[in-house]
């Protein structure tokens, strides 16, 4: 793979127990547009890391904490990306 069509790293991971949500950025022509990922929810085997797609009742907990965790970073990203405003007083 290319530097050109490497894909970008997310802009900010959100990390809550085994649970993980990537915030990804990308322009469009309306301006940046924040995304958060499909929730990676990990278990540990044999010592390693693993990607798993359901969780038990136990990381239902962090995966909502994880979720409004990633809403308001994405908020703050957003409000960091917007221009400022100057009124026509000026």
């Amino acid at each position: 793979m290319s530097a050109e069509t490497k894909k970008a790293p997310p802009v900010k991971e959100i990390r809550e127990g085994t649970v993980k949500i990537a915030i990804w950025e990308r322009q469009s022509e309306k301006g940046v547009i924040y995304s958060a990922g499909v929730p990676e929810v990990s278990y540990e085997k044999d010592g390693k890391w693993h990607a798993a797609s359901s969780c038990d009742e136990f990381q239902l907990e962090a995966l909502a904490l994880a979720a409004l965790q990633a809403r308001k970073e994405i908020r703050k990203l957003r409000k960091a990306a917007k221009p400022t405003e100057t009124s026509g007083d000026e």
